[in-house]
């Protein structure tokens, strides 16, 4: 039941990023609507994370505290944050990523870093816990990558003024 609670919730976040989740998608808008989806895209992860996973967690806790472990019921919020599709975040994110690069996009992506820095402790606290590690894993990668395409940007955007 909370899985399909927190797929409908997430689900309104992403309706404006189904049709735009591709590097080419993102190519074929112009400038403003990038823009636009990566404040979007910002607002969203950040709500995600704050109130959504963060409730799914707390109300995980509450429920299953006195009748199964710790680890148990960790597993249970791990498998409503995996069916809650907040993989559909990254997935948009690399898909910015991997985009065109233009010199604006690199002040986007230090914004998509600087937002994934403020998360970071409530990302801990939320996904904490073994059966959270692989969302914990996808979401260092996503970081890492977010870094790489920021720095890639930032070359290309030399070597066209050089």
């Amino acid at each position: 039941v909370r899985v399909t609670a927190v797929r409908n919730d997430m689900q309104n976040f992403q309706a404006v990023y189904v049709k735009s989740s591709t590097p080419d998608a993102i190519n074929r808008l112009d400038w403003n609507a990038v823009e636009e989806y990566i404040r979007l895209w910002m607002e969203h992860v950040e709500l995600a994370v704050k109130v959504v996973y963060a409730t799914e967690r707390y109300l995980c806790s509450l429920v299953f505290k006195d009748c199964i472990d710790y680890k148990e019921w960790v597993s249970c919020f791990a498998e409503i944050v995996q069916h809650g599709n907040m993989a559909i975040f990254l997935q948009v994110g690399e898909a910015v990523i991997l985009s065109n690069s233009k010199p604006e996009k690199l002040f986007k992506l230090l914004d998509m870093m600087q937002v994934l820095d403020r998360l970071k402790q409530n990302m801990d606290e939320v996904f904490e816990g073994e059966a959270c590690r692989e969302i914990r894993m996808k979401i260092q990668a996503f970081r890492e990558h977010l870094v790489l395409g920021a720095y890639t940007t930032l070359c290309e955007f030399e070597k066209r003024l050089g």
